[in-house]
């Protein structure tokens, strides 16, 4: 993925993270980084919840406006 080579360590933020597939490759190469997805869609968190619950996933969520 070319996005990634603009990605560094530390604190990565995904904004409208959909089905999560972009958190997924983010935390399997930044595995000493805290990764969020910001999503203002309750169905779209409760899903990546569902998710990282199911696989052990890392990375976090949060519901809110990326623009506030």
């Amino acid at each position: 993925m070319k996005i990634l080579s603009f990605v560094h360590e530390g604190n990565i933020l995904d904004v409208g993270p959909g089905g999560g597939a972009l958190l997924d490759v983010l935390s399997d190469k930044f595995k000493g980084s805290n990764i969020f997805g910001i999503d203002f869609s309750e169905n779209v968190i409760n899903e990546l919840l569902a998710k990282k619950r199911a696989q052990g996933k890392s990375w976090n969520v949060i519901k809110g406006n990326a623009l506030a």
